[in-house]
């Protein structure tokens, strides 16, 4: 080989070197081109903010999450200011045995002994804390990416277990230059969970039997009445329901056909499917109007209200169809 061709080889590997170190510094501090868009802090993930760290100068990183039947999915965002996450820790309770996580760079898990993941800029160091679980976000500087969103899935822990724990978030490349970085340390916010609605008592049926007598009289109308306020327009504490026009040729022992009235009621009355339960039944035969409580007993009793007055009506035929 001549002396210009080792001249020439020598340059290239010269020139090839200091392309690599150009690059390594653009890496190291984010100068150049990144292949990573900036995040829309209009738009948060989906899930509920559990915990928010500012630097008190115009960098805002939120924290979302989502349980889910198996998971708690995390999201970390920079939601103002400019910032390249490079690490999330966290604690997750007492212990961290079965806790397990699944995000895209490395982890570590140990019960208050994680500072540091990875490359070395990821760390808490300084802090004053030690976590039970850290990730490392991206890649040292913003040459290669810029990240400002980061989520992970964790299994192991519920999110209601997380409320009141610490977690902190590392970030490089901070600021309108870029030039800062910052080591943010705050603590989980779980809002209580809304409460289940009160299942509805059931209703109470009636219990078909020996309530009420063979009358003499054909009876014209029946009230049924129910020990619930709901519905009750006429103030005496009570639900009365009047069944009209109950036709001559039907069975004058009111036991014969309760049940279809009062499934019926069941079935389309709101106050009724409330767990009301029947008191009992005040019926018209002739010309009296007697009350018979649902005892097993078709004797005449005291009814429950002075006047039985209807707070709702209807017809025999609706309710036989």
């Amino acid at each position: 080989m001549n002396l210009g061709a080792l001249l020439q080889q020598f340059v290239s590997l010269v020139s090839s070197a200091f392309s690599n170190a150009a690059a390594e510094i653009r890496d190291m501090f984010g100068i150049g081109e990144h292949d990573s868009a900036p995040q829309d802090p209009g738009t948060p993930p989906v899930g509920t903010l559990i915990g928010t760290v500012d630097d008190g100068h115009g960098l805002l990183i939120n924290v979302y999450a989502e349980q889910t039947d198996t998971s708690v999915n995390m999201t970390v965002k920079v939601m103002d200011g400019l910032a390249d996450l490079r690490g999330f820790y966290m604690d997750v309770g007492d212990s961290t045995q079965g806790v397990s996580v699944d995000c895209d760079g490395a982890y570590k898990i140990g019960d208050e002994s994680v500072t540091a993941v990875g490359a070395r800029d990821n760390n808490m160091n300084g802090t004053g804390e030690k976590f039970d679980l850290g990730m490392q976000i991206g890649t040292a500087g913003m040459g290669r990416d810029d990240i400002s969103q980061a989520s992970f899935s964790l299994q192991g822990v519920s999110l209601q277990d997380l409320d009141g724990l610490t977690f902190g978030v590392r970030a490089t490349s901070v600021g309108e230059d870029r030039s800062d970085a910052v080591k943010l340390v705050g603590e989980f916010d779980i809002p209580t969970p809304p409460a289940e609605p009160a299942a509805e008592p059931p209703v109470v049926p009636p219990v078909a039997g020996n309530n009420f007598p063979q009358l003499a009289n054909d009876v014209s109308s029946i009230v049924l009445v129910y020990g619930t306020p709901s519905g009750d327009v006429t103030g005496d504490g009570v639900y009365a329901a009047k069944i009209d026009a109950v036709p001559w040729y039907v069975e004058d022992d009111l036991d014969v056909w309760l049940i279809d009235a009062t499934n019926y009621l069941a079935g389309t009355d709101p106050n009724v499917q409330s767990g009301a339960e029947l008191l009992g039944v005040a019926i018209t035969h002739g010309d009296a109007t007697d009350f018979y409580a649902m005892d097993g007993d078709p004797g005449i009793d005291t009814a429950p209200a002075a006047n039985l007055v209807p707070d709702t009506t209807v017809q025999y035929e609706t309710i036989i169809g």
